[in-house]
């Protein structure tokens, strides 16, 4: 991270200080100032001025000299961060140090306010002072407060913009780190965002604030030079991350660079058509699969469109495949009767993993569906299945569910018990905090602007995905692999009914 507060400056000196070096210069220091208070107290007035000026002169040359040492210091760490970048990444970073054409983008982009809004709130200050006492109104951190913006002359107003206070470097780009502008929207940073990818020529930026930033006042954006998630990985990521465990399933790879494992619970997924559904219910499998051989896990699918997992129930991978309503409710309500009554009246208060006590898995295929058949509550696997989302965890009988939609008008009190969220590629906005979680899309989850896959652009983007966690509630954006129809074919081979 490159710093630019005071504050840092601050840090990086108190660290220099706190070495070997520095302590040495201040013991020095302070018995000087020992003998010099000594001197002073048994000397004439005009010798004690002398004193006190050359004391002032010393300490002033040791701040300066340490003040210098921390530049030098952050400049030598700022060199090391960005040494390998690429020239767009540089040039991006160039442009963030340099506040004149910095601040020019951010007022093109209306991130400012102007004087006559500075006076109103320094007047507000005042009667705050007044009415709450100076202690308390000095907690409250008021967008007029020179020291959080920066400013720029436009004609004969003076403009105040966010200042940048960090910057740091991402697997995808620089990210910068802002002070916000109270009062400001999601939509004025979206505007903003759009208007810095033209002036700046980027091609994407990504505003997010996350909880951190919120509480130290910070907007946080991410300049993408490059997406490392548009290549996808093939079926060779299952050889390389195969799962240690039926309860932690390595699943996609994260924009860091990194492996994504799924802990096992509720989990949701949610991508319209083309967004790639399939291939996280098949990597699902994939890595299940050998525990279901070993006999801890067993599984169980529902598939009202008999689109995903048609081929399964010819496979003895499934201990039963349903495709009608009916048979669904059935096997639903005997998940329930025969597998978690009888695990409630004998469990303690968790589950432990065993062959003679495996973990089960309900595989359900478009859930939308499902949920929108009129026999849907009448044959009881409304109740059924609500019974499972709700009890299940803690006897280990688990729900995994594709959607195309995540509406409550359409999933009901469904939604609220699934703990894992995935989100593909989805329509509108409105759905992205109905599945992530409040607050995800102004935490920079936006799955409705990943484009669509097809065969012009060769699936580019299929099986992108933001997801969510109760346990990590961070927001990770991360991609499947691909399957093919040839490793669908060898799953289904593996395991002959």
């Amino acid at each position: 991270m490159i710093e630019g507060s005071s504050g840092s400056r601050f840090m990086s000196w108190s660290k220099t200080l706190n070495s070997g070096r520095g302590r040495r210069t201040w013991s020095g220091v302070g018995s000087l100032g020992i003998a010099g208070l000594a001197v002073m107290a048994f000397s004439p007035m005009w010798l004690r001025i002398v004193l006190a000026l050359a004391a002032l002169l010393v300490a002033s040359a040791i701040a300066i000299s340490s003040h210098r040492e921390s530049l030098r210091i952050a400049r030598v760490i700022e060199e090391k961060l960005w040494e390998s970048a690429d020239s767009e990444s540089l040039r991006i970073v160039r442009i963030l140090r340099a506040p004149g054409a910095l601040n020019q983008h951010l007022f093109q982009a209306k991130l400012f306010h102007d004087e006559r809004l500075a006076a109103e709130a320094t007047a507000l200050k005042d009667l705050g002072k007044w009415a709450l006492g100076s202690e308390a109104i000095e907690r409250i951190e008021l967008f007029a407060e020179r020291r959080r913006t920066d400013t720029i002359r436009i004609g004969d107003k003076t403009r105040f913009v966010p200042k940048i206070v960090a910057i740091e470097r991402s697997a995808v780009g620089p990210v910068a780190l802002f002070t916000a502008i109270p009062g400001a929207t999601e939509n004025t940073y979206d505007f903003a965002s759009d208007v810095l990818e033209v002036s700046m020529r980027v091609q994407e930026i990504r505003v997010e604030q996350r909880p951190e930033d919120r509480a130290n006042g910070l907007m946080r954006m991410t300049f993408v030079v490059h997406d490392p998630l548009q290549a996808p990985s093939g079926s060779t990521f299952f050889e390389a991350h195969a799962a240690s465990t039926p309860l932690l399933l390595p699943l996609a790879i994260t924009e860091e660079g990194g492996v994504y494992s799924l802990p096992v619970h509720h989990t949701l997924i949610v991508g319209a058509t083309g967004s790639g559904k399939g291939g996280v219910i098949q990597s699902l499998l994939r890595q299940l699969a050998p525990w279901q051989r070993a006999g801890q896990v067993r599984l169980f699918g529902a598939d009202p469109k008999r689109a995903e997992l048609k081929g399964f129930e010819m496979s003895s991978l499934f201990d039963l495949v349903a495709f009608d309503v009916g048979t669904i409710a059935e096997m639903v309500e005997s998940l329930v009767n025969d597998v978690l009554r009888p695990r409630q009246r004998s469990s303690g208060r968790s589950f432990t993993l065993s062959s003679e006590n495996p973990l089960v898995v309900l595989v359900i295929d478009e859930l939308s569906s499902l949920a929108q058949d009129r026999n849907f509550a009448k044959s009881g696997l409304s109740e059924n299945l609500n019974l499972i989302l709700s009890q299940g965890r803690s006897d280990g009988v688990y729900v995994i569910a594709a959607s195309q939609v995540g509406h409550k008008e359409v999933l009901g009190g469904l939604r609220q018990h699934f703990a894992n969220r995935i989100a593909l590629r989805v329509d509108t906005a409105i759905e992205v905090d109905m599945i992530l979680g409040a607050g995800a899309l102004a935490c920079g989850a936006k799955p409705h602007e990943i484009p669509v896959a097809n065969d012009a652009n060769s699936y580019r983007t299929a099986g992108i995905a933001y997801v969510r966690s109760d346990e990590s509630p961070r927001l990770l954006r991360i991609r499947f692999p691909y399957t093919s129809d040839e490793d669908i074919q060898k799953l289904l081979q593996a395991d002959p009914r």
